[in-house]
């Protein structure tokens, strides 16, 4: 029962994992279609106000593993 608990959270930790790069990527790609698509006048500057989702995900995911590591030492 434990060795299966434990491979089903590996498996879901990897998908964890990959969604986190893939909206990381898309997260990089439209901020470069807002830097390349619009136009601002000469005096006026673009700021970006988009908070970083790598470190919001990063942290959760090290919350969960933490966690996972409590549950299992137990």
């Amino acid at each position: 029962m434990d060795l299966t608990f434990l491979i089903i959270c590996i498996i879901l930790i990897y998908l964890i994992y990959y969604l986190v790069n893939c909206v990381q990527s898309l997260n990089n790609e439209l901020k470069e279609v807002k830097e390349k698509c619009i136009n601002t006048k000469n005096n006026e500057t673009f700021n970006v106000n988009t908070p970083d989702v790598k470190e919001k995900l990063t942290e959760n995911t090290i919350s969960t593993l933490e966690f996972m590591k409590k549950f299992f030492s137990k």
